[in-house]
Parts: C-alpha cells; sequence; structure tokens
C-alpha cells in the first residue's frame, strides 16, 4: 500500500477482523493515516483510490475484504488487537495435533 503512487498515506496496520463467510474466518483491514495529499483529496476519495490501486495491484487473496479505516494515528489499541489475533492463530495452531500434514 505505500508503494501507492498518490501518496496518500503516512502510515497503515492490516489486521485480520472477523467478517468473512464463516465465524471463523478472517478478513484483512486496513487502519490507514492519510497524508496531506489524501487528506487534500478527502477521506471518501482517497479510500476509494486505495482500494482500486489495491485490486490492480495486488493479489485477490491481499486484497483489503474488511476495508479501510482512517485514524489519526496508528493506535496501541490497534497493534493490540493484530497481536491478540496472532496469539489467537498461534494457539490454534498449537492445539493441533502434531504430525506430518
Amino acid at each position: 500500500m505505500r508503494a501507492q503512487p498518490d501518496d496518500l498515506i503516512n502510515d497503515i496496520a492490516v489486521a485480520g477482523v472477523s467478517g468473512g463467510r464463516t465465524s471463523d474466518e478472517k478478513v484483512p483491514r486496513a487502519w490507514v493515516v492519510l497524508s496531506q495529499a489524501g487528506k487534500r483529496k478527502g477521506a471518501a476519495a482517497a479510500i476509494k483510490a486505495l482500494e482500486e490501486w489495491s485490486r490492480q495491484n495486488l493479489t485477490k487473496q491481499k486484497w483489503l475484504r474488511g476495508g479501510f479505516e482512517i485514524v489519526v494515528e496508528v493506535s496501541n489499541r490497534i497493534l493490540r488487537e493484530m497481536d491478540v489475533e496472532v496469539n489467537d492463530w498461534i494457539a490454534r495452531y498449537q492445539s493441533l495435533p502434531q504430525g506430518r500434514y
């Protein structure tokens, strides 16, 4: 996303959030801090440009189906949510029977 040519973002955090086809499926969501160029363009127009760019330049698995959320800063709350999700994945993996798959 930082490679987006219009330089619309200063910072970004991406994490999986609930909202997939099943109750335990996570979809990627981005929390974005807009740059001055992004602020001049406006939040709605910047999000639309980021969505279009991501669909043209990223593989389908990396599309941000959870959407974009404009934030003032990538806060500790967002980072904690990401950490909780990583810990959930680790716990699920460790609970699987060990063996060859």
